[in-house]
């Protein structure tokens, strides 16, 4: 009995200790009114750097001069945080859901980045934030507020959603480095106006969504990623110059909008295209496969190839591998001019093109 007892008081006693040390670990430290460098503890109050369980609030202005690392950071109204010129990381990590980036004053991203890492909960930012990097690390629902806007990259890894998206600059990309699946809720990319990503790149993964998806600029798919649309409607914006597919990409139905000139410059797969009035495709002398399904049509449910008031399809020395198995007849517009046909599956009905 006295040996169990006193096992108790030693278990207590540790747990004490263990208990207290944490607390003591997790403070809210606050910059002196001077302020000064980031890793410079006399920065602070206390004489002693935010570590990864600490709160931070900028109350004198601070320079990230190397990587840093807190739980959160306010910055209090009149005061700056801003990144020292070499490429600094500041590191938010926490697993509670919570406010991790508060501006209240002047944030000054310069060439910084800021990583976002938690174990599968949701981060808000907020107030008027521009920042220049970002990266998220398994943030299952981020919500950017309605005042951040990014002008670099912006990087999910490890199932990162975002709920609340970020406005982006003229030449922002978003990438994503990750497996992740997504039906029509936008937790990738916005879907209109400025929250929708000028540039996209798959990094690495598999990523699998039924949305519309609008490309302004570029769409990268690095080797060894694949992004799986088959069941979407991509539409090429204003803007649209190209695509970069090194890794495996079904595009789903695609619209190439008013005024857009798409060039091939790779094999494609589509569900099905069409080519708006004033719209230009030059297929050259690449192969389009056109997989055909009734959802990922883009509105024009039968048509292979549908062409809308001036819309040219140019078929060069192009050849098209046809497949309407799945969900059963489909055919051209009869304006359709083709060089090479190959009917791989299905039954492609009346209304056949003309061949060159």
């Amino acid at each position: 009995m006295k040996s169990t007892m006193k096992f108790f008081h030693i278990f207590i006693t540790i747990a004490y200790y263990f208990i207290a040390s944490f607390t003591v670990n997790a403070a809210n430290i606050a910059s002196t009114s001077s302020g000064g460098n980031w890793n410079s503890p006399s920065t602070w109050n206390g004489n002693s750097v935010p570590t990864v369980h600490d709160d931070v609030t900028i109350n004198g202005n601070v320079s990230i001069t190397a990587n840093a690392i807190c739980k959160k950071v306010t910055i209090n109204s009149g005061k700056i945080l801003s990144f020292a010129p070499g490429g600094y990381s500041l590191t938010i990590s926490s697993n509670q859901w919570a406010t991790v980036f508060e501006n209240n004053g002047t944030f000054s991203a310069g060439d910084g980045r800021v990583v976002f890492t938690s174990t599968a909960t949701g981060f808000t930012v907020s107030g008027t934030v521009a920042f220049n990097h970002v990266e998220l690390n398994n943030v299952s629902q981020m919500n950017f507020g309605s005042g951040s806007t990014i002008n670099g990259t912006i990087r999910l890894n490890n199932n990162s959603k975002i709920i609340g998206h970020p406005n982006y600059g003229t030449n922002a990309i978003l990438e994503v480095n990750q497996t992740i699946s997504i039906s029509t809720n936008y937790y990738l990319w916005g879907s209109t106006g400025s929250q929708v990503p000028p540039n996209i790149v798959i990094v690495g993964g598999t990523v699998t969504a039924q949305q519309t998806v609008n490309i302004l600029k570029t769409l990268t798919v690095n080797n060894g990623a694949t992004l799986d649309l088959a069941r979407s409607c991509t539409r090429l914006k204003s803007g649209f110059q190209s695509f970069n597919i090194q890794g495996s990409a079904n595009m789903g139905g695609m619209v190439v909008e008013s005024g857009v000139t798409w060039n091939l410059n790779s094999n494609m797969i589509l569900s099905n295209l069409t080519i708006q009035n004033n719209a230009v495709v030059n297929a050259g002398s690449f192969v389009l496969q056109l997989i055909y399904n009734t959802t990922g049509t883009c509105g024009s449910t039968g048509r292979i190839i549908k062409l809308e008031g001036n819309g040219q399809f140019n078929a060069g020395t192009s050849t098209l591998v046809v497949n309407t198995s799945s969900n059963g007849n489909a055919s051209f517009e009869v304006a359709v001019t083709i060089k090479n046909l190959v009917a791989a599956g299905g039954t492609i009905s009346e209304s056949n093109p003309t061949f060159s």
